[in-house]
């Protein structure tokens, strides 16, 4: 492990390197192909990683595409917004709803009312669960949660938002998705979700509080009660949140004398400290897991973790401003229960060092 860490290092220097001999010409640089339009931007979302994961079998050791996604947005005319975000690295397998598995989300916003107070959003889009790491893009994510890790985040629906002294209360109804519905209620569920974010004392303290109904069947509602608190204090923020629900998952992954789907009680907590040194942005997380089994009315395994980060971003603007080099290490720690307590606990160290670059395309 230690040759693996030094010639991750050695790569990591090498890359700072060779990226500030090019900062400069490009630091005047919109995008590749020139000055932005905002009706028509294009951009290439990348994250590749040199992970080292010791304490599953078999040991993993391996450079990994993390993220490779394409988003395309821009503003119609003043008050019409699109956003198109496409996975390219992920099967393009369809979905029962007619949208593609790699189509992260397509939408389009509106700004309706006299002072634009009132934003409708129709399309696939990211179910409003009140949390700040369930908001975090898939390429600034790292050590996670349970729910936030295997959660179907976004539904096609429509969402209204109205806005007023720095709150912003979304309203949305969606399709329920397919970790919620039974196996006949699969094309008939629907969902609704409403989350408060608030911004409060000149933005000191924010706040996402949520409250979700899915439709299992005609008889059932699986809920969901997220809340999360971001504390801003200077060159320090700290994010806490905390997720609650049921769902029907196949969670044979962790457990794999429990096949098929399964009706679940998922509960995670997070807590996130985040420091801003300018270019240098470290960081330390913990997260705590509980899953229950409905159908066995008990406790299945619990998960802790920790994790330090260090973010470094070179270039402040122009072309490279969103290049990102990162080294992060996380250790997770299993404990089964109740019909699985015989099952030997399980820890899991990971180390990687990789770039993110969002390429402004065009």
């Amino acid at each position: 492990m230690k040759k693996l860490l030094a010639t991750t290092v050695a790569l990591l220097i090498c890359g700072i390197a060779c990226a500030q001999n090019i900062a400069q010409t490009l630091s005047e640089t919109e995008s590749l192909l020139g000055k932005r339009d905002p009706r028509l931007r294009i951009d290439l979302d990348t994250r590749i990683d040199l992970k080292y994961m010791e304490g599953n079998e078999p040991e993993y050791s391996n450079f990994t595409l993390q993220n490779m996604r394409l988003i395309v947005s821009g503003e119609i005319i003043p008050g019409i917004r699109y956003r198109w975000r496409q996975r390219l690295n992920k099967s393009t397998t369809a979905n029962p709803d007619g949208s593609g598995a790699a189509t992260d989300y397509i939408w389009v916003a509106f700004d309706l009312g006299h002072r634009k107070s009132w934003t409708v959003t129709v399309g696939k889009q990211l179910v409003q669960l009140g949390t700040y790491e369930f908001n975090y893009v898939g390429t600034n994510r790292y050590l996670s949660t349970q729910v936030n890790s295997d959660f179907e985040n976004t539904r096609i629906g429509i969402k209204a938002a109205y806005q007023f002294l720095g709150q912003t209360f979304n309203f949305q109804v969606m399709n329920a998705g397919s970790q919620m519905t039974d196996d006949g209620h699969s094309t008939r569920g629907l969902a609704a979700a409403a989350m408060w974010n608030g911004s409060l004392f000149n933005d000191v303290i924010g706040t996402r509080i949520g409250y979700a109904a899915f439709q299992h069947n005609s008889s059932k509602i699986y809920q969901w009660v997220t809340a999360g608190v971001q504390i801003n204090a200077g060159i320090v923020t700290t994010e806490l949140d905390f997720f609650r629900g049921d769902r029907m998952i196949d969670y044979s992954s962790a457990v794999e004398i429990r096949e098929g789907r399964h009706h679940i009680q998922d509960m995670s907590g997070a807590a996130n400290i985040l420091f801003n040194l300018g270019k240098f942005r470290p960081s330390v997380k913990g997260v705590w897991d509980r899953r229950k089994d409905m159908e066995l009315n008990a406790d299945a395994y619990g998960n802790l973790g920790i994790q330090a980060l260090l973010e470094y971003y070179p270039f402040p603007e122009g072309l490279l401003k969103d290049l990102r080099f990162h080294a992060a290490y996380f250790y997770k720690h299993t404990s089964f229960e109740g019909s699985f307590s015989s099952l030997r606990n399980e820890s899991l160290h990971t180390a990687l060092v990789g770039m993110r670059w969002v390429i402004p395309v065009k």
